[in-house]
């Protein structure tokens, strides 16, 4: 593979921001034309936006417990919160 960048000069987590932006841009995109959302790629987007974000900062977030909180929190909310007839 070739690098177009030294590696010195690019934070660490770049790669990761630019998944994100990819996923968050497709979901972007998918909101203006009217189509429906993906939610899986807009969580996986959040989630390597925030795996960036900590690279870049050089905190050591535990990104994958926090995919598993937000994964259980939405299995217990989403009976809770849809509609019955």
């Amino acid at each position: 593979m070739i690098w177009l960048v030294p590696a010195e000069r690019v934070p660490e987590g770049a790669w990761l921001l630019g998944v994100a932006a990819i996923l968050l841009g497709v979901n972007v995109i998918r909101y203006v034309k009217h189509i429906a959302v993906s939610g899986f790629s807009l969580v996986l987007g959040l989630a390597a936006l925030l795996a960036a974000f900590s690279r870049i900062w050089r905190t050591d977030l535990p990104v994958l417990a926090i995919c598993l909180l937000v994964i259980g929190a939405s299995l217990v909310a989403r009976p809770l919160l849809t509609k019955t007839a």
